[in-house]
């Protein structure tokens, strides 16, 4: 899962986390979830619902997992 706008700008160019949040995307093999960083709930507490989403589904992908 990459945390925030610097992670999911650095491994996978994307520069805007509001359009890829919570949906998975495949790149050379590899899976990723994009999120909001934790913190952010401090200054944007709106965004504390969309996080445990995140996480949630982050928890039902694992248990998926072979």
């Amino acid at each position: 899962m990459l945390l925030g706008a610097v992670a999911a700008k650095t491994l996978l160019g994307i520069t805007r986390i509001a359009e890829t949040r919570g949906r998975f995307i495949e790149r050379e093999g590899r899976r990723y979830l994009v999120g909001y960083h934790p913190a952010v709930k401090f200054s944007c507490a709106d965004l504390a619902e969309k996080i445990a989403e995140d996480f949630a589904k982050l928890m039902r992908e694992i248990k998926n997992l072979p």
